[in-house]
């Protein structure tokens, strides 16, 4: 009975020294997984914003530049992503709509007209396609007769990435460990059943 009782505590500290490194591996990549994320982009559009879709017929070169750098985001190819009015405030005496572009850049229309701010949005952005020239706040902007500025410095600056694209969670090399770890703990628990079976008197 005591050679039993110490054959299974063997195989469950075997088990436990073998499974404990997958164990820990699984719990360290599950925090820099969330911290992180490293799976597929996909897209986080909010609801409110705006998009225009071209006629086939029209779309040129620039206007195709400006498609095809937003394929992430999912939309027919003909649609374009402009962006989304996020408030209002006040600057310089005039009342401006604060409006987020489809590249994570913020801008200042001086209109409330939510058709007036698309057209505008969407020119201001195809108006740089076509100069290659990217906006700054040292520029004097009016569009069909609208002012349109950045209201804070940082505003120009466009982030990495848009902020309506973003990266999913993988947690395939997670499971994978947790996966090795119980793997490993059954096929030593096992081999272990069939050692005991073995020693058992005649």
């Amino acid at each position: 009975m005591a050679a039993k009782s110490q054959i299974t505590s063997g195989f469950q500290r075997l088990a436990i020294v073998l499974s404990a490194p997958f164990f820990v591996a699984a719990v360290v990549l599950a925090f820099f997984q969330w911290q992180n994320p490293t799976g597929p982009v996909k897209e986080q559009i909010p609801g409110g914003a705006l998009a225009f879709q071209f006629n086939e017929n029209t779309i040129d070169s620039t206007v195709r530049e400006l498609l095809n750098a937003q394929l992430g985001f999912g939309l027919p190819r003909n649609m374009m992503l402009v962006g989304l009015p996020i408030g209002a405030t006040t600057q310089d005496g005039k009342e401006w709509t604060k409006f987020k572009l489809a590249d994570g850049r913020e801008i200042g229309i001086a209109s409330t007209d939510r058709n007036k701010l698309e057209t505008v949005a969407r020119t201001f952005l195809l108006n740089e396609k076509r100069t290659r020239h990217q906006y700054s706040d040292t520029d004097t902007i009016e569009i069909e007769g609208v002012p349109v500025k950045f209201l804070n410095f940082s505003d120009q600056y466009p982030p990495a990435s848009s902020p309506w694209l973003v990266k999913s969670y993988d947690w395939s090399l997670v499971l994978g460990s947790l996966f090795a770890a119980v793997a490993i703990c059954i096929m030593i628990w096992a081999i272990g059943w069939v050692i005991r079976g073995f020693s058992r008197p005649t």
